[in-house]
């Protein structure tokens, strides 16, 4: 049976005698270290993406006034990461709140972590002191939860995620937060499918929402799944849950994004900023909610054809991800791209400068595809650049590195194969002559489209009227 840490610093040999945390013989730690915890399973990740991590998971801790069955969880994952950006000290105060705030079997993670963070000290040596190796029992639900949680929040490992969760759920399956949490991670692997997760998953999902009715992120994503799988949801639906949203819209966990999410959906994206403006007036310093507003600017602005009568949405959506970029600075690469999108709708220099300073950037494998990617639709839909378009999309999916923008570009070089040079080439003078004919001022340009009964109202007036 594991015992409680009751202090705030905790002997190396206390760690690993207890319940055969861990065992070391002659030769690397690491060889012998068989139980499942930060330091083994997420030794591979970036420098950027540790600090960008750190930063938000400090952000979200200092937020976080209500109970959350995480919050042990999240202090060892910042211990880990702070101990990985060699910052010792600050690792052993975030290891040891998750002593306080853990209890019982979740305990286990947190002894490890702290023996390994120990053992990198150089405190105590491992070898003086006898130890049995682990049993090869399974490991504990509580073990196999905390290590699908952590796993939830690294790029593309969310079905191993919900693996993982579902053998802990197979235990003990009254958790409600491992179920929810199981459900978020389905939602997340299938983000970039056109018609959400599959029929079994979104099982799972309804079951997750019904367990748990108050969890608002769970229930918003849950009806934005439904309405990429066809199904009809009303709007008044989702408009009822908005006002419990934006209460709390400065947390990530309080479905605000999900939210907006469903109105892009259902292409009322004029509703969706209506909403985010009230987040942003609720939560003036929240920068997750300036994130969350951003995001729907930048949908408007690239998803919605607008006259140059709405390029005041353009420029806020400008405004909003600078600010945006200076409050992430670890994670900005994705809100620098949407910018130079932004800045492709009425200022194609500006967009074009952006890209270059892009380019240009020392960046890893999995974020120049990305770029990549991007900049290829870029140059397709606001310069009409077909060879060049077809040049990045070509890069992007020779990076060896799977991921939707991969498969995007791959998809993108096929239809242009199947459409044929002289097809593209009447696209493209097609565009053209659109794109200049939107930018006269006449009345065609005026959004004055109404329906065919008012058309006919408005004409019979202006002949009675003039006498035409």
């Amino acid at each position: 049976m594991l015992r409680a840490c009751r202090s705030s610093t905790v002997s190396f040999r206390a760690l690993l005698l207890a319940d055969n945390v861990a065992c070391c013989v002659e030769g690397e730690f690491t060889d012998y270290f068989d139980q499942d915890v930060l330091f083994d399973y997420l030794l591979d990740l970036g420098l950027t993406k540790f600090k960008a991590l750190v930063k938000g998971l400090e952000f979200f801790i200092k937020r976080l006034n209500e109970p959350n069955p995480w919050r042990g969880h999240i202090y060892n994952l910042l211990g880990f990461l702070q101990t990985r950006l060699g910052h010792a000290d600050e690792a052993l105060i975030y290891f040891s709140s998750a002593s306080e705030a853990l209890r019982g079997p979740e305990l286990l993670v947190n002894y490890s972590d702290l023996a390994w963070l120990h053992y990198e000290r150089g405190e105590d040596n491992p070898t003086e002191t006898e130890r049995d190796r682990p049993s090869e029992e399974p490991l504990l639900p509580e073990v196999l939860a905390e290590k699908a949680w952590t796993l939830m929040k690294f790029g593309p490992q969310k079905l191993v995620a919900a693996e993982w969760f579902e053998r802990a759920l197979e235990e003990q399956p009254e958790h409600v937060e491992w179920r929810s949490s199981q459900a978020i991670a389905l939602i997340c692997a299938h983000r970039h499918h056109s018609t959400g997760v599959p029929l079994e998953a979104l099982l799972k999902v309804q079951r997750a929402h019904e367990e748990d009715p108050e969890n608002m992120y769970l229930r918003a994503e849950y009806l934005s799944q439904r309405v990429k799988r066809g199904e009809h949801v009303e709007e008044e639906e989702v408009a009822a849950l908005m006002p419990r949203i934006i209460e709390s819209a400065h947390s990530s966990y309080s479905g605000l994004k999900p939210a907006l999410r469903y109105y892009r959906l259902t292409k009322a994206l004029d509703v969706a900023i209506v909403w985010a403006e009230e987040a942003l007036e609720k939560h003036p310093d929240s920068r997750y909610v300036m994130r969350c507003a951003a995001l729907c600017y930048k949908w408007r602005g690239l998803f919605q054809k607008d006259r140059a009568s709405k390029r005041h949405l353009l420029e806020k959506g400008v405004a909003l991800l600078k600010e945006v970029i200076k409050m992430y600075p670890y994670t900005a690469l994705v809100k620098e791209i949407d910018l130079a999108d932004l800045y492709g709708k009425y200022d194609c220099a500006k967009a074009g400068e952006k890209y270059q300073a892009l380019l240009q950037r020392r960046l890893e494998p999995h974020e120049t595809q990305m770029l990549y990617n991007r900049y290829a639709k870029h140059l397709q839909h606001d310069l009409r650049d077909i060879p060049r378009c077809l040049e990045y999309h070509r890069k992007a999916a020779l990076i060896d590195y799977d991921s939707f923008f991969k498969d995007n570009s791959a998809k993108a070089i096929e239809s242009f194969k199947r459409r044929g040079w002289d097809s593209i080439q009447a696209e493209i003078q097609q565009s053209r002559l659109s794109a200049h004919l939107e930018e006269l001022q006449c009345h065609f340009t005026w959004e004055l489209e109404r329906d065919r009964e008012l058309l006919f109202s408005f004409r019979d007036h202006l002949k009675d009227l003039y006498q035409i």
